[in-house]
């Protein structure tokens, strides 16, 4: 999964937004189509603010991109 903060002349268009709290999160559409659920946990500790992310398939698995369907 990537991660980029940085948004400046990008296109953001196709990417659902999600909010929760103070935290906005933009959602690829191919992400959207395979995932049938997502965990979103917010914790702070020692060395600042931590997001974890699972991400758990609709089907039996994820289809990489050099995966043909």
């Amino acid at each position: 999964m990537s991660v980029d903060t940085y948004l400046e002349r990008k296109n953001v268009e196709p990417y659902q937004r999600v909010s929760h709290e103070d935290i906005e999160l933009l959602l690829a559409p191919r992400l959207l189509q395979q995932v049938g659920r997502i965990s979103l946990q917010a914790k702070r500790g020692l060395f600042g603010r931590k997001l974890l992310v699972d991400a758990f398939p609709r089907n039996d698995h994820f289809h990489g991109p050099g995966c043909r369907h």
